[in-house]
């Protein structure tokens, strides 16, 4: 077969310094006929390891274990497959091809990641196997660059799985370990889920959200960070008629905001109308002690609405400060 003809040349091009590794890796010729192996074995659709053809698992086998530089390439293409070959065989991935996962014993767990992160498939099978090298690409995650957003976004979505068992504790000292780009990200990945359908926030918020952002997420002064905040922020103006109870759960978790346009924008009438003291409960907690020229129209537009829903609101020392902050503007 021509592939076996050229993989033996293939398995010896060397690796490409400074240059993105699944890039490199789906352009190098090992990288082609990776792809191609994954085509037939896709084709051949197996039930179960044995149903897959010898050649085609003699081959898979070569890219899996093999120790010439082109194999790293081939790794890197087939991480992608990871849990479609755990659930074919367990067995043919753990330890070998799951150890190099592992950020502080493999000299491929970066690029093995990277691949892996293209198009991340999990069941809980799988999970109980990589998640100790999950949690330890925390303190390294600054170094996936590009795909350190698509790693805390995995971590998010796997966090609202209740079949996915994960430790709150070891939920938690993740995020602490992260970078606060990462915990911005996760923040902004529970928004958007919450934010994706009009009733599903508050169905979410009550169902697994509240459990996250009172059991897992930091609490240390230290990491309520202004990205993070307003993330957090938009999360309780997207858990809609849960929004009172969010805004209980999120306040202590946030600091200001230096440009809270988009939560100031976020709060549409209802919440000022239905919700007003803890709308400002929420703007109280973003705002600092100065605002944008841009920012005080919509301010102003949210503060007359809140006194016109509850007229009491207007002697409260949050309402004074805010309302303080829009004289230079008036």
């Amino acid at each position: 077969m021509l592939w076996d003809l050229l993989i033996g040349p293939a398995e010896e091009v060397p690796l490409l310094d400074d240059v993105d590794a699944v890039d490199a890796a789906l352009n190098s010729p090992i990288g082609h006929l990776t792809e191609a192996l994954l085509v037939t074995l896709g084709e051949q659709k197996p039930g179960t390891y044995e149903e897959i053809s010898g050649d085609s698992r003699v081959r898979l086998e070569r890219l899996l274990i093999g120790a010439r530089p082109g194999h790293r390439y081939a790794r890197v293409l087939l991480a992608r497959a990871t849990a479609w070959l755990y659930r074919l065989k367990s067995e043919l991935i753990v330890p070998s091809f799951l150890a190099r996962f592992e950020w502080a014993g493999s000299a491929e767990a970066r690029e093995i990641w990277l691949g892996y992160l293209r198009s991340p498939q999990l069941t809980p099978e799988l999970w109980l196997a990589l998640r100790p090298h999950f949690l330890d690409v925390f303190p390294h995650s600054a170094d996936l660059e590009a795909s350190e957003d698509q790693f805390y976004a995995f971590f998010a979505s796997i966090l609202l799985k209740p079949d996915i068992l994960f430790d709150a504790g070891d939920a938690r000292r993740a995020l602490q370990q992260g970078t606060p780009k990462g915990r911005s990200h996760v923040a902004w990945y529970w928004w958007r889920q919450a934010d994706s359908a009009p009733d599903y926030g508050a169905t979410l918020y009550r169902e697994r959200l509240k459990y996250l952002l009172t059991t897992v997420w930091p609490l240390e002064q230290e990491l309520r960070e202004e990205a993070s905040s307003g993330n957090l922020a938009r999360l309780a103006i997207a858990c809609r008629t849960e929004f009172r109870d969010a805004v209980v759960t999120i306040t202590p978790l946030l600091t200001t905001v230096r440009q809270p346009h988009d939560v100031l924008w976020g709060l549409k009438e209802d919440h000022s109308d239905q919700y007003p003291e803890p709308t400002l409960t929420l703007i109280n907690a973003i705002v600092g002690n100065s605002i944008e020229r841009w920012d005080w129209p919509e301010l102003r537009k949210i503060l007359i609405r809140l006194v016109t829903a509850q007229p009491s609101l207007a002697e409260d020392p949050r309402f004074l400060r805010l309302d303080t902050l829009l004289h230079p503007f008036e």
